[in-house]
Formats: C-alpha cells, structure tokens, sequence
C-alpha cells in the first residue's frame, strides 16, 4: 500500500494533465481549481499513511493474536476432552492418602462446571426464544434462524446478545425501517440488562448454589482482567473456589473438633 501511495503521489500531476484534455473537466477546472487540489491532496497522502501505520500496525498484531490465542484454547480444550480423565487419574494418584479427599473435589468442581454449561445453554435458549417472538412480531424474514444468530452469541457473558444483536439489526432494516430497528434495538438493550443481572444469577444459582452478588461480581471482574475469556470462566471459577473453600472449612472444623471427641 505505502509502494502504490507513492507511485501516486509521484504521478499525480500527469495524471492532472490526463484529466485536462477533457473539455468539460477543463471547464470546471479552471472555475474551482480542482486538479490542484487533487495534487495537493495527493503529495500529503504518503505523510498521512505514515501516520496510520502505527495503529494499522497494532490492529493487525492484535488480531492475529486473538486468533492464536483461540487456536491454542480450542487446541488444549480437544486435548483434554481426549486425555483429561487419564491427566486427572496421574494427578490423584499423586495424592497419597488424600487421594479419596481430592477426587471427592476434583468430582464435584466437574459437576459444577456442568452445570455451568448447561445453565449457559438454558440462558441462551431464553434469548433464541425472546429474540424470536419480537422480530416475528416485527415482520422479519428467517425470525427463528435469527433467533438461533442471538443465541449463538449470547454463549458469550456481557455482550453477547449484543453483538449477536449487531448482525439482527441488518436483516430489520428491510422492513419498516426504522421502526423496526429502533424496536429491535431497544429490546436488545433491554433483555441484554435484564439477562446480566436477573436472568444469570438465579440461572446460576440453582446450577451452581453460588450468591447471585457473587455471580455478577465474578463476571464483572473476570470481564475486566482478560477480557471475553475472563468472563466466560470467571462463574465456574468463582463456583470452584467456593468448592475448594468449603471443602477446606469442613475438614479444618473435623480436625478442631477431633479431640474433644
């Protein structure tokens, strides 16, 4: 790009000349002083590509980053999909005489994070359903499949809905526009908030037996120190640490207690 900016640039007033042959271009020319400006405009486009060569730059690095990142994640999820019980068996094995102890952790942090899963899909299934029903009301073609659009992305915690909501609103703006937008727009906003903040954590709670402040919280925080990622193991995580603490509390409560029995 900056090779062919260049060219241009060097070439712009020959190309000017080109245009000046034309009689009615001429015409013009020579009342708003067009071809000057052109040149002009031309000569600074090597300086300004300059100038966007540092956050083109940094777009590009970043993307490619998410995408080894996501790479490396779908990568090791495979991996222990296929080897992750015999990688946990190796790790018990280690244990000792807390073997029994840690598999009764190890066990339990497994059905919460199950648990998770499916409350994830249930709440996505909420929004395929809500989606669904408004733009049918709406009059928008293929409301199901766009149904399934939102609650595809709606997998993902904050802003799912969102950004599945981003790609919705193309297909409404072939009918009545813009009311239909507007509408689609505002219900978005309006279950997104509703979702994060009463759908999720009762969701969670029954699934997981976590607080709903905690459920919020976990995902605010995990959203804020990595991101996308962040949030979508921030509840299991919060849900394992609330395992591990409650199995360290039970065991230091039997040995306080030990003795005087």
């Amino acid at each position: 790009m900056a090779k062919e900016l260049k060219e241009l640039s060097r070439n712009a007033p020959s190309y000017a000349r080109d245009l000046r042959t034309n009689a009615t271009f001429r015409h013009y020319d020579n009342r708003y002083h067009i071809s000057a400006k052109l040149l002009q405009d031309a000569r600074q486009l090597p300086e300004r590509l300059a100038k966007l060569a540092g956050p083109l730059g940094n777009v590009t690095v970043q993307a490619f980053s998410f995408i080894g990142q996501l790479v490396t994640v779908l990568a090791l999820a495979f991996l222990l999909l296929l080897h992750g019980r015999e990688y946990v068996q190796l790790a018990l094995s280690l244990t000792g005489t807390h073997e029994q102890r840690y598999r009764r952790v190890v066990t339990k942090i497994s059905a919460a994070v199950a648990n998770y899963v499916l409350g994830n899909i249930a709440i996505s299934g909420l929004a395929t359903l809500a989606a669904w029903l408004v733009l049918t009301i709406l009059g928008v073609p293929y409301a199901l499949a766009l149904g399934f659009v939102v609650g595809f992305f709606d997998l993902i915690p904050l802003v799912g809905a969102t950004l599945g909501a981003i790609v919705v609103a193309l297909a409404t703006l072939t009918v009545h526009f813009p009311v239909a937008t507007i509408v689609w727009v505002a219900f978005i906003l309006i279950w997104q908030r509703f979702e994060d903040y009463v759908v999720q954590p009762l969701v969670y709670r029954r699934a997981l037996h976590v607080n709903p402040l905690v459920t919020i919280l976990a995902v605010l925080a995990g959203a804020e120190l990595l991101g996308l990622l962040g949030a979508l193991i921030a509840i299991p995580t919060a849900a394992a640490i609330q395992i591990l603490l409650q199995e360290w509390w039970s065991t230091r409560v039997s040995r306080t207690t030990l003795p005087s029995s």
